[in-house]
C-alpha cells in the first residue's frame, strides 16, 4: 500500500499541483505573506503513516534562522528529523521548544518516531496565509487518514480549516491547544485529559 508520505504528499506532487497558485499569490501578497518558493513545500514532518500523535499546524515558518536545508534535512531513524542533534539550528530549536516536556520524559529519538505534523499550507512564509491552494485537499485527506487510523490529533493552528475534514472533526481523539499563539505540546497548553492521552500514546510500548 503506498504511503501518504511517498505517494500523495511528495515534493514533486505538491510543487506541480500548487505551481500556478503560489506564483499568482506571490505577485500580490504582502511581504510577510510571500511564499518562500526556494525552500519548496513541506507538507509534513515525521512519520505520518505511523506516528501516534499528529499535530495539525498552519504552515512552515520562515525567519532569519531559516535555511535552504530546513525542508530536506533527514536522518535515518529520526522521522521528525528536526529533533536530530545535527538538524539546522533554527529548525531544531523550534521543535525542541515545542516538544520539550515530551523530550524530557522520553528522549528526543523516541519523540521523533512517535510525533508527526501536517501543515494545511505547505509553503513557508513569515506569517500564515489562508490562501486556498490545490494541495489543501491532499492535506485534509492526509489528516483524515491519520484520524481514521486512531492517531491522537492535536489541532495547533488553523482549526477552522482543519475541521473541514469530517474525519478530523468527528475524531474522538481530537484535541486543541488552549492558545494557538503558543504552539507547544505541554500540560498547560493542552489540559490534563489531552496531555494524558498524548503522553500515553508516546510512551506506550
Amino acid at each position: 500500500m503506498p504511503s501518504l508520505l511517498s505517494a500523495t504528499l511528495s515534493h514533486e506532487v505538491l510543487s506541480a499541483l500548487d505551481k500556478d497558485a503560489v506564483l499568482a499569490h506571490n505577485r500580490s501578497a504582502k511581504p510577510d505573506h510571500v511564499f518562500q518558493l526556494e525552500l519548496g513545500p513541506s507538507p509534513f514532518e515525521g512519520d505520518i503513516d505511523r506516528a501516534r500523535v499528529v499535530m495539525l499546524l498552519g504552515n512552515p515558518g520562515f525567519d532569519k534562522t531559516s535555511t535552504l536545508s530546513d525542508h530536506t534535512f533527514a536522518r535515518n531513524g529520526w522521522p521528525l528529523a528536526g529533533l536530530h542533534p545535527e538538524a539546522p539550528d533554527g529548525l531544531r530549536t523550534w521543535w525542541e521548544a515545542r516538544l520539550g516536556d515530551l523530550i524530557a520524559q522520553f528522549g528526543p529519538q523516541t519523540v521523533a518516531t512517535r510525533i508527526a505534523c501536517l501543515q494545511v499550507n505547505p509553503w513557508a512564509s513569515q506569517k500564515f496565509s489562508d490562501r486556498r491552494l490545490p494541495s489543501r485537499a491532499l492535506l485534509l485527506d492526509a489528516a483524515a487518514q491519520c484520524a481514521s487510523r486512531g492517531a491522537v490529533i492535536v489541532v495547533m493552528r488553523a482549526e477552522k480549516l482543519w475541521l473541514e475534514s469530517a474525519a478530523v472533526a468527528a475524531s474522538p481523539n481530537r484535541h486543541r491547544v488552549n492558545s494557538w499563539r503558543c504552539s507547544y505540546l505541554s500540560p498547560g497548553n493542552l489540559g490534563d485529559h489531552a496531555w494524558s492521552q498524548v503522553v500515553g500514546a508516546v510512551g506506550a510500548a
